[in-house]
């Protein structure tokens, strides 16, 4: 149980991190 509660926040931070990423992305090349 212990194991698949940490890969579950894992997988939330990784969410999160790419929605980071895209959201930069988006505001670094506002011409594309």
């Amino acid at each position: 149980m212990l194991t698949s509660e940490l890969i579950h926040c894992f997988y939330v931070i990784f969410l999160i991190w790419i929605r980071i990423s895209t959201l930069k992305d988006l505001f670094m090349e506002p011409g594309f």
